[in-house]
């Protein structure tokens, strides 16, 4: 006997088949690309709306990189500052791969003022190999999928010694992964974002060694002493200081686009204003920057949702063209930020370049994703 089904059942059923089709497909498309970020370890302690890994949702995130791991001198062991023991921020972190399983957790050593033991690491033969042999195991046994170097910022000798790090890295990973089975460590550095610069480093050399550069395309334009009004991170800019000048530079060295994340900045920059009646990009500015947020308490920065809260207060914002990227001012105080607007772009940017995908510094200043959500959408349609 033959149960009877209306038509209208039917119906629901071909658009649910449909529904979950296209969220398939949607799935398939943003797993083209990588969605990256920083989790400070300092996260969870901001003055206001700190971020702890229970409160996290990693959901929109194909990648993590814990910032920051530290070296102990001499021995040239890592250590995530206790971390990596249980209940540890790196341990919560890797914990999220248990319920997103395809989610890859690394840790990034290193740091802008944390970066000195990298000089006598990448000196020397020894030391390399030492420090290498070190690290893989310690990743193995805290369950880590990858190791990111940020070394801020080695030139002359000390930048063909990094490249040299990274070569005996690579040649480990391989015989690692050949001895063990399991799919190889990721090797990835946070790199220069500005095009002045990437001659001081054997850019081509170091791509080969790499899984891909997380390029540092922020801090375009820094309040510090009295400079101009600027554009944290623009898509194009008339001082050549820009996104676009930077990807360029790197795809001209011969870097394939496919080992290009293109980084975004979930943190503004803030300028005082010299005369409030010049609110326009390159405006005279004073001191170096506004007063600190009530939660991040840097003076020149805000985070994201800090921004949120002086345009509820009447900030008045303005769309920059040129940048492609909002900015606001309220009496003498000056903001460039990211907005999920400008996120989008960015991530269309990636689209038409066809690099490996974006990631953000930092996590904990987005304000519940708002941001990083725009990327996905983008990436996926």
């Amino acid at each position: 006997m033959h149960a009877k089904i209306h038509k209208s059942a039917l119906d629901g059923r071909r658009i649910e088949v449909v529904l979950v089709c296209a969220l398939l497909a949607a799935v398939r498309a943003s797993a083209n690309y990588i969605v990256g970020g920083y989790f400070p370890n300092w996260s969870a302690g901001l003055a206001c709306r700190g971020l702890p890994v229970s409160a996290f949702n990693s959901s929109p995130y194909t990648h993590i990189w814990y910032a920051f791991g530290s070296v102990i001198n001499g021995t040239w062991a890592p250590t995530a500052g206790g971390d990596e023991n249980p209940g540890g921020v790196l341990t919560q972190l890797v914990d999220l791969k248990k319920t997103h399983t395809n989610l890859k957790v690394s840790i990034s050593f290193g740091g802008w003022g944390q970066s000195d033991y990298f000089y006598p690491i990448a000196a020397s033969s020894a030391n390399r190999q030492k420090f290498i042999s070190n690290v893989i195991p310690w990743l193995r046994s805290h369950n880590l999928d990858g190791v990111d170097l940020d070394w801020e910022f080695p030139a002359g000798q000390d930048a063909q010694n990094f490249a040299t790090l990274l070569a005996d890295f690579r040649t480990a990973i391989n015989a690692e992964h050949a001895h063990s089975g399991k799919p190889p460590l990721l090797l990835t550095i946070a790199s220069y974002g500005w095009a002045e610069n990437l001659t001081d480093w054997p850019i081509a050399a170091m791509a080969q060694s790499l899984d891909w550069f997380n390029v540092m395309t922020y801090e375009d334009h820094q309040p510090w002493n009295s400079a101009p009004t600027g554009i944290n991170a623009p898509i194009n800019s008339d001082d050549g200081r820009d996104i676009t000048t930077v990807i360029n530079g790197y795809l001209a060295l011969g870097v394939p686009s496919s080992k290009l994340l293109l980084g975004a900045p979930t943190f503004a920059h803030t300028w005082v204003l010299a005369d409030p009646s010049k609110t326009y990009v390159g405006a005279p500015a004073v001191g170096d920057g506004a007063p600190p947020g009530e939660c991040t308490q840097t003076t020149g920065d805000l985070a994201y949702f800090e921004v949120e809260t002086l345009i509820s207060q009447g900030a008045t914002v303005v769309w920059d063209a040129k940048s492609q990227t909002p900015y606001l001012y309220q009496g003498t105080t000056w903001v460039s930020y990211e907005n999920p607007a400008s996120f989008a772009v960015k991530a269309q940017f990636v689209k038409s370049k066809q690099l490996r995908g974006l990631f953000v510094w930092d996590i904990d200043e987005d304000d519940n994703n708002a941001l990083i959500n725009s990327v996905v959408t983008t990436f996926t349609h």
